[in-house]
């Protein structure tokens, strides 16, 4: 998943890099929504034994107050998803 508003530079070398790696846009408009969408995604992707890691690869400031704060917005939108799918 890629999220944040400067997402061309990340999409072009991940096109030129890893063009056989799925690659899933998230639109940054929503902020309030932004890590539930990514975890959807995510979900969406992953088969079952599949580990879930959020590896940022730059500051996200357009859209977290902090690196705390976007580790803590993934870790809640992860449990809310395991919580209402049940660790699928």
């Amino acid at each position: 998943m890629v999220i944040g508003v400067d997402q061309r530079p990340m999409l072009e070398a991940l096109r030129s890099k890893a063009p056989d790696i799925p690659v899933t846009v998230i639109d940054p408009g929503d902020r309030a929504t932004v890590m539930r969408r990514a975890v959807e995604a995510a979900a969406g992707q992953a088969v079952p034994g599949d580990v879930v890691l959020m590896a940022p690869a730059c500051a996200s400031m357009d859209q977290f107050v902090s690196y705390a704060d976007r580790g803590s917005q993934f870790a809640a939108a992860s449990q809310r998803w395991v919580g209402a799918h049940g660790g699928r």
